[in-house]
């Protein structure tokens, strides 16, 4: 079952007023209320963000001893997730999936911590209750959650509903600050960059763990002493041509073959002008949503003589501006949609316009070049370093 599929199973129960809770609906509304007053409050507006730097900390864990997220973060990637307290079923459930997912987490190299304000011995029953094996931090005060945006105070109504209730949150989380941290999860790349952050201020509903593992398994640029004496040699000789080593070249290195053997293929004698090749590059990349694609071959489209608003043009299949280009344009886009199976049409209006069949197998080679590095670009998610391609 689901995460989701828990949570709106338990929410359904609670809220039907249905043991152990039996919780009249004035309560309901009540907490209803709170959620959409939060909401429109706009404060997970205002979270931390993929892209933006996460905030160092050392919290407690549950027996008292100190934990570093700097530390942490020089054995890998650090995965955050705050919750509300051990009175909170939706935040129990929460951590439950959290502890099922804790093996994918480990195994693409990242840590896992979870932050709340209540005090360590709160903390203990968390761990015990949850059967966890990953350390529970205490955030005296929502002091590292207001660092992330997500700290916020209870309003008074609510104050009075839990004292009712007899929901001691003073008691749990030993000040009387009546603050909470929104229900927010963050993975946090080792140079402290956020790769995923996930904020709702409904504590009711919380993503499925599995959505965090696709930015742990983002594969870091390799440095030229973590590649082969080879792929070293052909940094080196990238860097004197281009000034720099491409990030989706170095990720090529990887392999101890894949970079060279790419440059061979993309560097040979072609019966396709630099234009033409272009053209197919631009083509391809666009068919592929290539951010990374997109933007060197905006930039080397331009190098080659297109102007800005011929390049998109191109990007989307066709070039008015020459009739010989446009047909190649055609059959490129038509080619990569269909996986090779052009609309015959469209080949015969590539040879009409007086390519020949050395070109259309030379045309395939370049497609296939770039398919690679699209598929490469689209499966690592390494940082574009190339001025953005303008969106269409």
């Amino acid at each position: 079952m689901t995460l989701k599929a828990k949570l709106d199973a338990f929410k359904a129960d609670f809220e039907a007023g249905k043991p152990p809770y039996n919780v009249p609906y004035s309560v309901i509304e009540t907490m209803h209320r709170a959620t959409a007053e939060l909401r429109a409050s706009g404060l997970a507006d205002g979270a931390l963000k993929v892209g933006d730097r996460a905030p160092a900390f050392t919290l407690s864990d549950a027996d008292g001893n100190p934990v570093s997220s700097v530390e942490l973060l020089k054995q890998g990637p650090l995965v955050v997730s705050f919750y509300r307290g051990v009175w909170c079923p939706y935040c129990n459930l929460d951590l439950q999936a959290l502890q099922a997912e804790l093996p994918q987490i480990q195994a693409l190299g990242a840590r896992l911590v979870t932050i709340s304000p209540q005090t360590a011995s709160n903390s203990r029953k968390s761990m015990r209750q949850n059967e966890l094996s990953f350390p529970v931090l205490t955030d005296a005060g929502n002091e590292v959650a207001a660092a992330f945006g997500i700290r916020y105070q209870m309003p008074d109504y609510l104050i009075e509903l839990y004292k009712s209730l007899k929901n001691d949150l003073p008691g749990f989380n030993g000040d009387d600050s009546w603050t909470l941290p929104l229900p927010g999860r963050f993975v946090i790349d080792t140079d402290g960059t956020i790769l995923y952050a996930e904020v709702d201020p409904d504590y009711t509903s919380r993503p499925e763990t599995a959505l965090l593992l696709p930015a742990l398994a983002r594969f870091a640029v390799p440095k030229a002493a973590e590649v082969s004496t080879a792929n070293q040699a052909i940094f080196e000789q990238l860097k004197k041509g281009l000034g720099m080593v491409p990030n989706l070249y170095a990720t090529l290195a990887y392999s101890e073959t894949a970079l060279g053997n790419y440059l061979t293929l993309q560097n040979g004698k072609s019966s396709l002008n630099a234009k033409e090749r272009e053209v197919i590059n631009l083509v391809v990349s666009q068919v592929n949503q290539c951010e990374y694609c997109l933007a060197a071959h905006t930039a080397l489209g331009g190098m080659v003589g297109f102007t800005p608003e011929q390049i998109i043009e191109i990007r989307k299949g066709g070039a008015a501006f020459d009739a010989r280009l446009d047909a190649l344009a055609k059959l490129a886009r038509s080619a990569t949609l269909n996986r090779g199976h052009a609309e015959p049409a469209l080949l015969a209006a590539f040879l009409a316009a007086g390519y020949s069949k050395v070109q259309l197998v030379d045309t395939v080679m370049v497609i296939g070049d770039k398919i690679i590095t699209n598929y490469l670009h689209a499966l690592t998610q390494v940082p574009v370093d190339f001025p953005p391609a303008p969106a269409l």
